[in-house]
């Protein structure tokens, strides 16, 4: 699902150059409105995609806590001397 989402994103980024270039090069203003029109839509998309991403994440399994190592500690305790 990730990967058509990911694919979806990739669409929509590819179909704004051409307004984008109409308006940066041309400065035609009505192609300005549909690429923030696109943007704002690039946004809601990669907002569900982060929340995707989010809920995936969460059937991990916890990873393991990491101790330090005792010479590390001591080292870096800040004592200086």
């Amino acid at each position: 699902m990730l990967l058509e989402r990911y694919a979806e994103l990739l669409r929509l980024v590819e179909g704004m150059q051409r307004d984008f270039e109409r308006f940066a090069l041309k400065q035609n203003r009505r192609a300005g409105i549909r690429l923030r029109k696109q943007l704002q839509e690039l946004r809601r998309l990669a907002k569900e995609i982060r929340q995707e991403i989010q809920q995936v994440r969460r059937t991990f399994p916890p990873r393991p806590k990491r101790r330090r190592d005792r010479a590390e500690y001591s080292s870096s305790s800040g004592s200086g001397a």
